[in-house]
This record gives C-alpha cells, sequence and structure tokens, in this order.
C-alpha cells in the first residue's frame, strides 16, 4: 500500500529561498509531502498553534541552518529554533543540516548583529548534538536530503498518509490499531532501556583512581633489522583522563582521538626511561588497541564523551567521518582535574 509522508521543512525564509526550493523539490520526487514556512513566511505567536499542528501531524522534521537566526518571538528565541525544540519534544524524527562554511557566505546571508550570532551558535550548537549533516550549496543540499530522508524511512518509519479511497474502514481500525500496539512497544522499550541504565549505574563504573594496564610495543631499529620491546604502564583514570579529555574540548575525529591515546604513553613511559632509549634509532610507539577500546567504551559509559557522524567533504565527494566530543559530564570531570583554584 502506497505511502506518503509529510516532512516539516523548518529554516529561516528570506536568505535560503534557493535552498528551500532544492528540498521541496528533493522531497516531492520522494512522494513525500513538505509543509513549512512558505505558507505564512511571517511568522508570528498568532501563526504559533497552526504551526505546532503541522508539526504534530508530519512524519519527519527537517531543520536547515546557515548564516541566519532569523525573526524573534517576544522572549528573543527564533521560530525555527522554536520549531525546532517542539519537533524534538513531541519525539518527531529530526534530520539537521547545517551549512558547512558560513564564512563563504554573502554578508546579506549572515547575522551582524552581536546577540544574534551568538544565539545562532547556540542553536548550532545544539542541532549538532545529535546527527546531523552539512553542505555547501543548494544543488548539494537537496542531494544530501534526498539520501538522509530515504535513510530516514528505513531506520525511522511512521505512519504517514494513505488515500481514503483506498482503504476500507474495518483496515483503517486495523492500521490504527497496530499503531497503537506499536506506540505501547515503544513505550516498554525506552522503559526497558531506563531499566538497563539503572543497573549498569549499579555497576559503580570507576571513574577516579582505579588502576589500568596499558599494554603497548616499541619498535626500534634500521628498517631492516627492527627489533621490538614489549612494555606497559599502569595509570590511573584520572592519570589518563588528565592527559585525554582535554585533546577533546574541541570536537575531534574519531581516529585523531586514537591517535592522541599514544600521547599517553610517550609521556609516562618514555620520558621516564630517556636515558635507557636514547640510543635506539627511529623508535614508534604501536600501542595495544585494547586498552583505548577499554577507555573508550568506560567514558561512554561513564557519559563523559558522545560520539557521532558528519557529513564532510574530502576529494570532491561528501564522506561520513565518525566524530568525538566532550558531554557536560566529561567537561565537569575535565574541570575537576584540570581547574587551578585559588
Amino acid at each position: 500500500m502506497d505511502k506518503r509522508y509529510q516532512v516539516f521543512v523548518s529554516s529561516t525564509y528570506q536568505d535560503l529561498k534557493d535552498e528551500r526550493i532544492e528540498v521541496i523539490q528533493a522531497l516531492l520526487e520522494l512522494d513525500c509531502i513538505p509543509v513549512g514556512m512558505e505558507y505564512f513566511p511571517a511568522a508570528d505567536e498568532s501563526q504559533w498553534e497552526f504551526i505546532k499542528k503541522l508539526i504534530d501531524e508530519s512524519d519527519y522534521y527537517i531543520v536547515i541552518l546557515a548564516g541566519k537566526y532569523g525573526s524573534m518571538d517576544n522572549s528573543g528565541k527564533s521560530y525555527t529554533q522554536k520549531e525546532y525544540e517542539y519537533a524534538l519534544e513531541k519525539g518527531i524524527p529530526i534530520i539537521s543540516f547545517v551549512h558547512a562554511d558560513t564564512d563563504s557566505l554573502p554578508s546579506s546571508k549572515t547575522e551582524k548583529e552581536g546577540e544574534k550570532l551568538e544565539k545562532l551558535r547556540l542553536f548550532k550548537e545544539l542541532v549538532q548534538k545529535k546527527l546531523c549533516k552539512f553542505w555547501h550549496t543548494p544543488h548539494d543540499l537537496g542531494a544530501v536530503v534526498s539520501r538522509s530522508v530515504s535513510q530516514a524511512k528505513k531506520n525511522y518509519p511512521r505512519v504517514g498518509w494513505i488515500r481514503a479511497d483506498m482503504v476500507e474502514e474495518t483496515s483503517n481500525k486495523e492500521i490504527l490499531n497496530l499503531y497503537k500496539r506499536i506506540q505501547q512497544l515503544e513505550k516498554e522499550l525506552s522503559e526497558s532501556n531506563k531499566t538497563n541504565l539503572t543497573l549498569t549505574e549499579k555497576i559503580e563504573l570507576a571513574d577516579g583512581n582505579e588502576i589500568i594496564e596499558i599494554r603497548f610495543e616499541l619498535n626500534y631499529g634500521e628498517w631492516n633489522n627492527k627489533e621490538t620491546l614489549r612494555e606497559s604502564i599502569s595509570l590511573s583514570l584520572n592519570e589518563i583522563s588528565y592527559y585525554l579529555l582535554p585533546k577533546i574540548v574541541n570536537p575531534i575525529t574519531e581516529a585523531t582521538f586514537k591517535s592522541s591515546f599514544k600521547g599517553i604513553i610517550r609521556e609516562n613511559w618514555l620520558d621516564s626511561y630517556a636515558n635507557k632509549l636514547k640510543n635506539l634509532k627511529n623508535l614508534t610507539v604501536a600501542q595495544n588497541s585494547s586498552a583505548y577500546d577499554t577507555i573508550n567504551i568506560q567514558y561512554q559509559l561513564l557519559e563523559w564523551i558522545e560520539l557521532y557522524d558528519v557529513e564532510k567533504e574530502k576529494d570532491g565527494q561528501m564522506k561520513t567521518v565518525r566524530m568525538v566530543r566532550l558531554t557536560d559530564a566529561g567537561r565537569n570531570k575535565l574541570v575537576q582535574l584540570r581547574a587551578i583554584l585559588k
């Protein structure tokens, strides 16, 4: 049975007209029903209830961010951000698209006021806490929207819309009952996840002075006559975090995060054995990946870091890159370890 999915498209309006045309075209080609600000570009409080109703009826929600924060309500929050937060509150699947290089935009399409610039920056930070895609041109945006919506349909199936003359009344009731059953199962799954989290918390995860052994290899010598030393160091989680957490004050790739882990070995072992190693040529460190994996998993369980994917251009193609960033809990831990007190 053919279904059409309603997609709410949220963005600033005047500066993104071309981009919205590309997005709407992509959605129509996917047999989706786009709705959004084309119908009321001058949003105000009197239209907010109608906007919420449209979002409630939508299967998916798209937000597009570039260089403008947009018109604001009486509280000083943009309508685009209000729509995003409302969709988030209602549990509607959100697909976010952020311009990859706002410095390249014309000045007429960027904020000049300090207050709006800061609000836009904070809004982008909020959006990027969940999975988001990056784009450069209107055509590029249309393509990435098309791929993302197709993927969302597979990963987050929704009720959708069906022509009334295609379904008997009894079938409508069956679909409604099935939908209610899905909602009940989703609720049970959510409660189960909360229970599992509680059990994890009861395990009392190591988060401080507990000792972790890091095994590694030192390779040295000429390329045709390599020698290997197998060594290990024992460090507390606090000692590891003292070195590692500052590396992700700003988001970095997971590959860079893993590479930074080698610095712990160099700082805590090699420097202590400088005299022993000073005659070794072409010295390299090969860490045991299991130690890195242990720290990576531990940080995630403690909710100190968050992993997420972004789309980046490389060699003319958009590729998915796994990123790592600190959570609020991770920043609190970093402050405990590194802050200089009076």
